[in-house]
């Protein structure tokens, strides 16, 4: 009985010894990432740090930052690494005594590329939730100003200023899997409005308030927009500007697309994107009634 127990509990230590060194992303690190790497202090014993591309520890690595070299705990930053291939993180303890003796440990590291892109359809007052499907009205239509000349005749009598307003529609394209603090990134999108009429702009910035004089076309074709690093996130801007030639009232939808391929969507050092979540995202502006003019005897 006591053997099965001991069994038992060598199981369960062994499980849990797996499961945390699965969560050790030191291991897999993300590109821009940086993560720990220590050994147990020795009295006053000093340390050395350095990272290769050999077993051995003679070719050292580019790409990497160590905030040290010294001591026996520090963080390595993992910027421009190619993806796949094995680093090894060595450290040569001395001792402090006894003919300053060394010892030598290393550790494989194999940076990994998580880099994932999703674009959402969101609304100004809900910059998180994915609106889809997502469908609005146009503005209401204002009468702004009487410019006939009342003369008893209908035509006169039906010459007025409209505001037919502008739809604005929101789209968010965000980046995870690398550390975006440090790492700027890239995407590739394609937009398409379906509006036979009207004035169609587009355009992106960092915040959904902002400016918008980043502009884009609307016409398909490829528009590269290049994110500094510190932003996870950015957002593009589709404008209808509806006129007097355009009363909207017909339905049409503004798509927006993260183009697929290579090169397209990839982090500041050319690591393409693994994933690209949604794809596109396709908003709706619904249709006014085709109201006529109104009519009476004159």
């Amino acid at each position: 009985m006591k053997k099965l127990i001991s069994l038992f509990c060598l199981v369960v230590l062994l499980g849990i010894s797996v499961h945390v060194m699965g969560q050790n992303t030191g291991l897999k690190p993300q590109i821009g990432g940086t993560y720990p790497y220590s050994v147990t202090l020795n009295g006053t014993n000093t340390y050395l740090w350095s990272v290769t591309t050999d077993v051995a520890g003679a070719t050292p690595a580019t790409g990497v930052v160590l905030s040290s070299t010294t001591g026996n705990s520090i963080t390595i930053t993992w910027n421009n690494v190619t993806i796949g291939s094995n680093f090894y993180v060595h450290v040569i303890e001395t001792a402090s005594g006894s003919g300053s003796c060394t010892n030598r440990k290393a550790l494989t590291v194999v940076p990994t590329n998580n880099l994932n892109l999703n674009i959402i359809s969101i609304t100004t007052l809900d910059q998180a939730t994915d609106a889809n499907p997502y469908s609005t009205c146009p503005p209401n239509v204002t009468v702004n100003t009487f410019d006939g000349t009342f003369d008893g005749t209908l035509v006169e009598s039906r010459k007025f200023t409209y505001g037919y307003g502008t739809v604005d529609l929101y789209y968010k394209i965000s980046a995870t899997g690398i550390n975006t603090t440090s790492t700027g990134w890239k995407t590739t999108v394609n937009i398409i409005n379906t509006a036979t009429g009207g004035t169609v702009t587009a355009a992106w910035d960092y915040v959904i308030g902002g400016t918008y004089s980043s502009a884009l076309t609307v016409l398909g074709a490829d528009n590269v927009i290049t994110v500094a690093a510190t932003h996870p996130d950015i957002f593009i801007r589709v404008r209808i500007a509806n006129s007097t030639t355009y009363e909207a009232t017909a339905s049409h939808t503004a798509t927006v697309t993260l183009k697929p391929g290579a090169n397209n969507n990839e982090d500041q050092f050319g690591n393409d994107a693994v994933g690209l979540g949604n794809g596109n995202r396709v908003q709706t502006v619904n249709p006014r009634p085709a109201t006529t003019v109104i009519t009476t005897t004159p």
